[in-house]
């Protein structure tokens, strides 16, 4: 099953609610403030999902609220 995990389209369908749910649901309590994260079984799969999300938020131009630290 590791696979379906992996796969492009999973990912970013669950990209796209947990940025959406983010964005409406707990930004606005913590007043841009917060950040979040986002816990996944492997390090391929967190290298996925960054790429996902960031490309999930360039897309929808949501960077303004959103921000990664520093490497």
């Amino acid at each position: 099953m590791r696979w379906v995990k992996l796969h492009p389209y999973n990912i970013s369908q669950k990209v796209q609610i947990v940025v959406e749910h983010f964005r409406e649901n707990i930004a606005p309590l913590l007043n841009g403030r917060g950040k979040a994260m986002v816990v996944v079984s492997s390090r391929l799969e967190a290298v996925r999902w960054r790429l996902a999300i960031d490309q999930y938020i360039k897309a929808t131009r949501s960077a303004r609220w959103w921000r990664f630290p520093a490497k």
